[in-house]
């Protein structure tokens, strides 16, 4: 294993085990945002990347109708699992994510008086989606070799991603208070689904689902 391979499984071990000193290096790297900006493009392809390949290895959902309402329920997921098999739209939908997730923790940090700047903002959500999407792989693995831990296995990396966030959230906006930190993650939750919602009506309005209501 080469050594830059060593520096980045070490990076991503840290982060792991003391993720608030993990979130100081990368402040302390003190990056100008154009590179930040590109690690942040790094992990938008990285998760389409990952995300494209396991979507064309699922078959697409099969249901039986029995009902009209079944019917156009079947019609939206055929539609919408079609409309990820885009490597283009899935890239949009992954920046725009990932994008309204810099801007509404920053916002809403600074709102409960929280203190960082926004560069520092882009490189944790792009940090943290790299380590995300290895733990995402390392959750996929499981779930093939032993697919009854499949489940048990993804909500363990969510609780960690949440693990995670709040973290380095705290410690990026050096907030002392859990509370402080909780009302962030959760209005930027809102905030980040509100964005996405946008983004998906603007989408779909343009590349169009196929399905028909009538």
């Amino acid at each position: 294993m080469s050594e830059q391979s060593n520096t980045f499984f070490n990076a991503v071990r840290h982060t792991l085990t003391d993720p608030r000193s993990a979130m100081r290096t990368i402040v302390a790297y003190d990056l100008p945002m154009v590179v930040l900006w590109q690690a942040f493009a790094v992990a938008v392809l990285a998760n389409t990347l990952v995300a494209q390949l396991f979507l064309r290895m699922t078959a697409p959902p099969q249901f039986v109708a029995t009902s009209e309402v079944d019917r156009q329920f079947a019609e939206l997921l055929t539609a919408l699992f079609q409309f990820y098999l885009n490597p283009f739209t899935m890239t949009i939908v992954m920046a725009s994510t990932f994008l309204v997730m810099v801007f509404a923790i920053h916002w809403i940090a600074r709102m409960f008086k929280g203190e960082a700047a926004l560069k520092d903002a882009v490189g944790l959500i792009a940090w943290l989606q790299i380590v995300t999407l290895i733990l995402s792989l390392a959750q996929a693995l499981v779930s093939i070799a032993i697919p009854a831990l499949g489940g048990l296995t993804a909500l363990l990396v969510n609780g960690l991603y949440l693990f995670l966030m709040t973290l380095m959230v705290a410690e990026l906006y050096r907030f002392t208070s859990p509370m402080n930190v909780f009302f962030v993650i959760i209005c930027a939750g809102f905030g980040i689904l509100l964005g996405l919602a946008v983004v998906l009506a603007i989408i779909g309005s343009v590349v169009g689902l196929g399905v028909d209501y009538v």
